[in-house]
């Protein structure tokens, strides 16, 4: 699986490849751009359908199911400015963020876990310091993620998924954006994008 473009991702069949989803929503203002869609280790993919939303304007956007053929269903959640989604590794449960980071959101983003079982959206982080980023560990217990609650200098926390304190675990000495991008397979080593 892979993205071929910002608004196309797809799956390669042998020569073949088959389009499984069109209008997943981007960024232009991370450079280089970003495209909001994640894959489990099963292979279910979830996605921020949309565009690029206009100056001033907080995006109201509906989260929905890829299957492999490009059918989208929409999830039962409200629409609103979902900028980031990551799907747990069980495939029960999706990190989102709501508002963006970049350009920023009034109010500033925060966590949420959508539980795709029970259908209920919680909030996870409440800080007034931008929240974003997220990271599933890899048995589901914890959400890595980047906020700026150290004077708007970012930093690495760590919160348990089913609610808690958020733990301050590193801060960057090259930038000031570390984003949690991966982890291992043993949850010990994070993979970072610092810009």
């Amino acid at each position: 699986l892979f993205a071929s473009t910002f608004d196309t991702t797809t799956l390669e069949l042998g020569d073949e490849r088959v389009s499984l989803v069109q209008g997943v929503q981007t960024t232009t203002s991370a450079p280089g751009g970003s495209a909001f869609y994640a894959v489990s280790d099963n292979g279910t993919l979830v996605f921020i359908p949309g565009t690029a939303g206009a100056a001033g304007v907080r995006p109201q956007k509906q989260l929905a199911w890829v299957d492999r053929r490009g059918n989208a269903e929409t999830l039962p959640i409200r629409p609103d400015d979902y900028s980031m989604a990551r799907l747990s590794p069980d495939g029960t449960r999706i990190a989102l963020v709501v508002g963006s980071t970049l350009p920023r959101s009034d109010p500033a983003p925060d966590l949420y876990i959508f539980d795709l079982e029970t259908e209920n959206l919680t909030q996870l982080t409440f800080d007034v310091a931008p929240d974003d980023g997220p990271v599933w560990s890899r048995d589901g217990s914890r959400i890595f993620f980047r906020s700026y609650r150290d004077d708007g200098v970012g930093g690495v926390y760590s919160v348990p998924a089913d609610g808690g304190t958020a733990e301050f675990l590193a801060r960057s000495t090259m930038g000031q954006n570390p984003l949690p991008w991966s982890i291992s397979p043993d949850d010990s080593t994070l993979l970072l994008v610092d810009a």
